[in-house]
């Protein structure tokens, strides 16, 4: 299981990617707009 907990200091937002494994489908918990970019970068690092 791959896990990442990802804080945006601007909103005070704690969003977290979870994914059961790499190469797989991922799912991004209460994703703040502003940092679409950033979450498709860390997909993509991870191969998901």
């Amino acid at each position: 299981m791959i896990f990442r907990q990802l804080f945006d200091s601007a909103s005070g937002t704690y969003s977290y990617l979870l994914a059961s494994r790499r190469g797989g489908e991922a799912l991004i918990i209460d994703p703040v707009l502003e940092k679409v970019e950033r979450y498709l970068q860390l997909v993509n690092e991870l191969d998901l």
